[in-house]
């Protein structure tokens, strides 16, 4: 039954209200998770991950960033040098939800049905 409830899981791309776009595309959230945007309208980008092992992750991997976890490993790698660092990580959804509503430009990724309601939804991924 869990694994059938997580088939139907969504999840959703989130900022705090103050974010200075409506809606993204699922390029511009690729393009937000691996930092080659850095800025919007002046603000700068703060790219939010769960942790490496959970499966709202691996979901977002998959179905967003279409790399595998060694795929995206070799990309840190190679722009770490750059000055480039990967997301910043947060173990849990409530730390996750807290850190969007206090910093301007943070972003990141939640189960659809975890979204309150003064967070924006930039973006529902498709399954």
């Amino acid at each position: 039954m869990i694994s059938a409830l997580l088939a139907t899981e969504r999840l959703a791309i989130v900022a705090n209200r103050d974010f200075p776009l409506s809606q993204l595309d699922e390029h511009q959230v690729k393009q937000i998770f691996l930092k080659k945007t850095r800025y919007i309208d002046g603000i700068r980008l703060l790219a939010i991950n769960l942790s490496a092992e959970d499966r709202y992750r691996k979901m977002f991997e998959h179905d967003i960033m279409r790399m595998s976890t060694s795929q995206l490993r070799k990309h840190w790698t190679k722009i770490h040098y750059q000055g480039k660092r990967p997301p910043l990580v947060q173990h849990s959804i409530e730390s996750v939800i807290a850190f969007l509503r206090q910093v301007d430009g943070a972003i990141a990724y939640l189960p659809l049905s975890k979204v309150p309601k003064d967070l924006k939804t930039l973006y529902k991924v498709k399954r």
